[in-house]
């Protein structure tokens, strides 16, 4: 607004005759003042804050959450400092705010800090009919430590609203979710709902518990050809899992009832991609009614550890135009991997299955050990990455690729991407000595030959069976330069020019579906006369 004041100051100097013209200028700029977006604020929120405070600075923080809901406006983020925030009301939260696209609500904790949101009598927060609000790096936990015999349902996020007024573009990233006897999240009448690299452990625990994350009644508020649900990179471990004197549970970690959904687009609805599920009690995914949801690169590993829950990991009925790729089925003994009801449109495809007793078929389907890193149940320890000899390598789809993994890493490292949550990154590159670099003018392996011309810095690679490939290129720091996709459809030889690029050694990396090439070349500036 500094700005704003001191060009004010120069349209309405006092010594010059405003003008029809002027006047109309004055007015033109008022308009675009008025219809700029308002300026974003940052606010923090403490146990040992007071609500008399400006709450601007971290030093000067709200106490609590109903003093900083007074000021929030869009594009406003309210940092939420470590320590235990109870309630004896409902929520901790009860939004019914209004964001902008642009200019989200985000509730986020201060820099490293784990606040504890303890549930209220119903949950910590409630969203209702709101739009574009962000939850991000929050710990949701009930007060109580031991479960109690389940009877007060609480849920740790609960978003609703209605048909004609639906919460929309919903974010909730990287928070943790413990013990909550009901669902963690619970979803209804939602539209463009993001739920990425959040933990659930040891919820749904209760018998009148629905699952880990209960979605119902979707509603999309437009035709666009997008994902309007989407779940990603979160981690589900030992959920469902109740005290000894309680009944033996079979619920879910997701499940979607789409029976009373809204739904425009019935081929592109949600993707549910990198999600790791571990050591559960119930199955993992169980939908119903819905349609255009694809399951991509997940890593299933023991669910349905209760010995009479006989529901597959992966269950859909009724459902239309899903697909179910990219993923490892690693189930307990004698349980189903995936099973569908009256849904015949379900495409399987280049999924990875082992110890399990029944699985859909599919298309290019495999059986056998994913070979985890590290698998430990005694000492609790997992590490789902794949070792070198793994069946998952390179056996993906690469069709409609995600572009990331779990951990962030690039997909489809080599021909193929892999199969499950992580990709598999420890290839070792040959050594140099192996490889002459610089001018090649003879054939270093059957059916390959390259040559590099040092002064015009031109790189040319040819196969000799005329069979076309894929290229891929790396600077001398590691870094992919190159990713020649439409190679495998094109020609079966390549030229690249160097003049424009630093110095140094480049790797070059070609192959098809019968032979790998792997070359360096030294890139350096012609060398000056003495």
């Amino acid at each position: 607004m500094k700005g704003s004041i001191l060009l004010l100051i120069c349209v309405f100097k006092p010594s010059k005759v405003l003008c029809k013209n002027d006047m109309k200028a004055i007015l033109n700029f008022w308009m675009i003042l008025i219809t700029l977006p308002g300026y974003s604020n940052s606010y923090f929120l403490s146990v040992n804050g007071n609500d008399l405070n400006k709450g601007n600075h971290w030093f000067v923080p709200f106490k609590t959450f109903d003093k900083a809901q007074m000021v929030l406006k869009p594009g406003d983020t309210l940092h939420i400092m470590k320590g235990d925030y109870y309630t004896s009301k409902p929520f901790q939260l009860d939004l019914q705010h209004q964001g902008k696209e642009g200019q989200w609500i985000v509730y986020k904790n201060y820099l490293n800090h784990k606040p504890q949101i303890h549930s209220g009598t119903k949950g910590a927060i409630s969203i209702q009919s709101s739009q574009y609000i962000s939850l991000e790096g929050l710990h949701f936990v009930i007060q109580d430590e031991i479960p109690g015999d389940g009877a007060d349902l609480k849920s740790a996020v609960i978003v609703g609203g209605s048909f004609a007024s639906p919460s929309t573009n919903i974010k909730i990233y990287n928070c943790f979710f413990k013990n909550f006897n009901h669902s963690a999240i619970e979803l209804s009448y939602f539209d463009f709902v993001t739920l990425g690299y959040n933990k659930f452990y040891k919820n749904a625990w209760s018998p009148q518990a629905s699952a880990v994350i209960a979605a119902s009644h979707a509603v999309e508020t437009n035709d666009l050809n997008v994902y309007h649900f989407i779940i990603q990179a979160n981690v589900f471990e030992q959920n469902g899992s109740s005290t000894p004197n309680q009944t033996a549970l079979c619920n879910p970690l997701i499940h979607l009832n789409y029976k009373d959904a809204h739904l425009i687009q019935t081929s592109k609805h949600g993707i549910f991609y990198n999600n790791i599920l571990y050591m559960n009690q119930g199955p993992a995914m169980v939908f119903e009614s819905v349609s255009g949801v694809h399951i991509v690169h997940n890593t299933f590993y023991k669910n349905n550890l209760k010995e009479f829950c006989q529901q597959a990991n992966l269950e859909l009925s009724n459902s239309v135009q899903c697909k179910v790729y990219n993923n490892i089925f690693y189930t307990c003994a004698s349980k189903a991997a995936t099973r569908i009801f009256k849904s015949p449109s379900t495409l399987f495809s280049n999924n990875l299955y082992y110890n399990h007793s029944y699985r859909e078929p599919g298309i290019h389907e495999l059986v056998g050990n994913p070979e985890f890193e590290l698998i430990n149940e005694i000492t609790n320890e997992f590490n789902f990455k794949l070792q070198s000899n793994s069946p998952a390598i390179n056996q993906g789809l690469d069709e409609n690729l995600v572009d990331i993994d779990f951990e962030g890493n690039p997909r489809k490292f080599d021909l193929h991407t892999d199969i499950g949550a992580l990709e598999f990154r420890q290839r070792l590159m040959p050594s140099l000595k192996d490889i002459k670099a610089g001018p090649q003018t003879k054939k270093i392996k059957s059916n390959w030959s390259s040559l590099y011309l040092q002064d015009q810095k031109t790189y040319t690679l040819w196969n000799q069976a005329d069979s076309s490939f894929l290229i891929k290129m790396y600077n001398p720091l590691g870094k992919m330069i190159l990713d020649d996709r439409t190679m495998l459809d094109a020609a079966s030889s390549f030229e690249f020019q160097f003049n424009k690029l630093p110095d140094g050694i480049y790797t070059v990396v070609a192959f098809n579906g019968t032979s790998r090439y792997l070359e360096r070349v030294k890139v350096f500036g012609k060398r000056r006369q003495p």
